[in-house]
């Protein structure tokens, strides 16, 4: 055989051996266990499995709890697809595990968008109703669109040429252009940052001015309000009032000869 042919294939095979992940699962480092028992990953809907391909669940250190096995089930809605099966290891109930794809035609290791919370013991899925993971951060990127914009130098030309509200073949500048006019929106949120109001919101980073309290009927942001006498509604009309006495809600009242002394008839 040439010499050359020869090198040619091993050193493509030593890349293809290379390109895996040094994806280990270590079953003996962990007490407890959760089964993955049928789960597909799909990537913008279609269902991921080739040959090479890995899925595996890691903890927030980047260690491996769990390596899946490819499965094709020879009956059901999924037969003969590849649907995965995993075990998943940990030391604690509660841990916070997430995953990552092997995609072995492109090289590539992708992000899966789902978590789970460790359960001991627990069991999700099978291989007639599996789990569903997908690929991706779970935020879409926000990027200019320079080669829509290109006639004109891209983004930051087009945006200084005709401002974010220009509509660009119908479509507003700001779209398109998301950087360049400042519209990405960033990691704050708007929100009640007030943990005492009713509608406190924990994910907000800047107040704004929305919080409410629950009034005497424990309707958030409400109207009603506790009379004098202790009743709670909105009806102003029905408020108690102060007797001859000044007792709130009470029944004295004065005819004309002082408070609390009323007429009577003669009696025999």
């Amino acid at each position: 055989m040439n010499k050359n042919i020869l090198f040619t294939i091993i050193f493509s095979t030593m890349s293809i051996l290379l390109a895996d992940p040094d994806w280990t699962d270590n079953p003996g480092a962990y007490e407890f266990t959760a089964t993955i028992s049928g789960g597909i990953v799909q990537n913008e809907g279609v269902q991921m499995g080739d040959e090479g391909d890995l899925f595996a669940a890691f903890d927030a250190d980047g260690d491996v709890r769990g390596l899946a096995l490819q499965l094709f089930p020879p009956f059901g809605p999924y037969q003969g697809t590849p649907v995965y099966e995993m075990q998943m290891r940990s030391n604690a109930e509660g841990d916070l595990l997430h995953f990552k794809y092997y995609d072995a035609s492109e090289d590539a290791i992708l992000d899966i968008i789902e978590t789970y919370e460790f359960i001991i013991n627990d069991i999700l899925g099978d291989v007639i109703n599996p789990i569903f993971f997908n690929i991706g951060s779970g935020d879409e990127e926000c990027v200019d669109d320079d080669a829509a914009t290109a006639p004109v130098g891209g983004c930051a030309a087009a945006v200084a040429m005709f401002g974010c509200d220009f509509l660009w073949g119908g479509v507003p500048l700001n779209e398109l252009c998301p950087v360049s006019c400042d519209a990405c929106g960033g990691s704050d949120v708007e929100g009640c940052t007030d943990d005492t109001a009713c509608n406190f919101n924990p994910d907000a980073t800047i107040d704004d001015g929305s919080c409410l309290e629950f009034d005497c009927s424990m309707e958030c942001g409400g109207s009603a309000e506790n009379d004098e006498c202790g009743t709670c509604d909105d009806d102003a009309s029905n408020d108690c009032e102060q007797d001859c006495f000044d007792v709130w809600g009470g029944t004295d009242y004065d005819q004309g000869c002082g408070c609390g002394v009323y007429d009577q008839l003669p009696t025999d």
